[in-house]
């Protein structure tokens, strides 16, 4: 890798990470505010899956956030998936400001990622 392309690399990279750890907050915020929300109004299950599930996308991001910055084949594939499932379960339910914010973080992620594409598959 050039020197020059190794310097764009760092910095996509970093602005990669950087927005899936907003990502991350994001859903974690979120996860936490309809927690306490749906246990006010229910005492049954339905609050801690609903918390989970949002904990789950935020995991998601995070471990992708970090996993990404190591150029492994794996942790790309992970990366996308963990976006483009997140774009798809953006869909249901009620869309709101939030699944949009997170619907074009998303979107830029992608492009990054794919921006970068040939420097996770050079030696294959």
């Amino acid at each position: 890798m050039k020197k020059r392309e190794k310097y764009y690399f760092d910095v996509k990279i970093k602005i990669a990470r950087a927005l899936f750890f907003t990502n991350a907050l994001l859903w974690l915020g979120f996860g936490i505010f309809m927690f306490r929300q749906f246990n006010s109004l229910s005492k049954g299950a339905s609050p801690f899956l609903v918390a989970f599930f949002l904990l789950v996308i935020a995991g998601s991001m995070l471990a992708s956030g970090i996993m990404i910055a190591n150029r492994i084949r794996w942790a790309y594939y992970f990366a996308m998936v963990a976006l483009a499932m997140n774009i798809v379960l953006n869909f249901f339910g009620l869309f709101g400001i939030l699944n949009f914010i997170s619907v074009l973080l998303d979107i830029v992620l992608i492009m990054i990622l794919i921006s970068f594409t040939r420097l996770y598959f050079e030696n294959a």
